[in-house]
């Protein structure tokens, strides 16, 4: 099985869910930025919101 690659770093997920979050843009506009599913960026608003920033830093599983 193959390695998935975040498309983006932990750095610009936290800038996008953090825009979410303050309301500057929509749930939408964040998922389209990152170039992701909606829900994606859902489950980054939920990781953060639980864990801080540091949720949204790739882990090894």
């Amino acid at each position: 099985m193959g390695k998935r690659r975040m498309k983006l770093s932990a750095e610009e997920r936290i800038k996008i869910v953090e825009s979410y979050l303050r309301q500057e843009i929509s749930l939408t506009s964040a998922a389209k930025e990152a170039q992701v599913n909606v829900n994606t960026v859902r489950r980054w608003c939920a990781l953060y919101e639980n864990e801080g920033p540091t949720g949204l830093i790739a882990t090894n599983k």
